[in-house]
């Protein structure tokens, strides 16, 4: 098949789904509208890369004004293309501009803030996110417990399917780490909690760092490291400043993917701090693959996830409370070999990558023998 993903220039999930596909033998196709010509923003071993440049919006008034010209560059780039099927992810911007290109068979992936989150209070939002799914052909989320919220949005006829983003859970493994990637971070000796997730409001990384001085009371060998980078950086060093205990933090920034196990597994225990998730988020997933203990905010679908043994849930914003079911984690004597194999026997019998892709690779074959025009 020729597949078409309309996508962001740093979007993961789409990365790696092409990537599956590509070694599928699939002909696979990414455009990427922004507003600066980054050719190089986005690259994937075997896809064709399509950088659609977009108008910059200086007003606000300003994006609604020059929407018709970047739908209709998108709309150029598919139609050269001339994909067997569409596929946008996140519904928003990405997912608007390829319903607005007409183009069918058109499936669009929901994240979950764009539907839980980006529509509430804001009527225009709202609007361009019904007029999305309700154009595409088949939407796929991956958790039961957004699909009302979809249908509300799509109408009652939605197709609406449920696929996990998956997990590499060949590529995060329990492994050995390097024995020097300790000594580089400066962390050796020490217990490490980890988190993975970006540096952006929606995942309340400040709240992590509002548990350090607690949980150091109780575990004085614990050290922290944060991968990723975001808006928020200068702010969370700044607030692990002001607790004093900047000197136990490391802020590593963004790491390559195939070198994230080794941060993994050099760790204790994962924490999530996410205001909200839709499924099982993936950075949570791959640490459970990884056979990481988890201490992650109970929203959404959380509770489903953790299994005794494999972790602790703690309300979202709670510092006090994760302090304490961080500090349970470290202090349990064997809850790391327990998790070890609960945590990733729950991913392979789940959220694995070949088998959820799987999935998508067949319903692709049904919208194309549905014949939708």
């Amino acid at each position: 098949m020729r597949i078409c993903f309309v996508a962001g220039p740093g979007s993961i999930h789409a990365q790696r789904w092409a990537a599956w596909l590509v070694n599928r033998g699939h002909e696979v196709h990414v455009a990427f509208p922004h507003s600066v010509l980054r050719p190089s923003a986005l690259k994937i071993d075997g896809a064709v890369m399509h950088p659609v440049p977009t108008t910059p919006v200086f007003f606000k008034s300003s994006h609604l004004l020059l929407q018709p010209l970047d739908h209709f560059r998108v709309k150029h780039v598919i139609n050269e293309i001339r994909p067997d099927v569409l596929h946008a992810h996140y519904v928003r911007d990405y997912g608007f501009r390829a319903a607005e290109s007409g183009f069918h068979p058109l499936v669009v992936t929901v994240w979950g803030s764009d539907v839980l989150v980006d529509p509430v209070g804001n009527p225009f939002v709202r609007w361009e996110v019904s007029r999305t799914l309700r154009k595409a052909d088949l939407i796929t989320c991956d958790t039961s417990h957004i699909v009302p919220g979809i249908r509300s949005l799509a109408g009652p006829g939605a197709d609406i399917r449920i696929v996990n983003f998956g997990t590499d859970t060949r590529l995060f493994a329990p492994v050995t780490p390097d024995a020097h990637l300790k000594e580089r971070l400066g962390v050796a000796g020490k217990r490490v909690v980890i988190s993975t997730r970006s540096l952006r409001p929606i995942y309340d990384i400040a709240t992590f760092i509002r548990s350090i001085p607690l949980i150091l009371g109780n575990v004085p060998e614990a050290t922290f490291v944060i991968v990723g980078g975001g808006p928020e950086s200068d702010h969370l060093r700044a607030l692990a400043q002001s607790l004093g205990v900047a000197d136990e933090v490391r802020f590593i920034g963004p790491v390559p993917n195939e070198q994230l196990p080794q941060y993994l597994c050099m760790s204790e225990v994962y924490v999530s701090t996410s205001l909200s998730d839709a499924g099982i988020a993936a950075s949570t997933a791959e640490a459970m693959a990884c056979g990481l203990p988890v201490v992650i905010s109970d929203f959404g679908d959380n509770a489903k996830w953790v299994r005794e043994g494999g972790g602790f849930l703690f309300p979202c914003g709670d510092h006090e409370a994760l302090a304490g079911r961080l500090t349970d984690v470290l202090t349990a004597p064997h809850m790391r070999d327990t998790a070890a194999r609960v945590n990733r026997d729950s991913v392979l019998e789940r959220c694995d990558r070949d088998t959820e892709m799987a999935k998508m690779e067949q319903i692709y074959g049904q919208l194309l023998a549905r014949g939708t025009t």
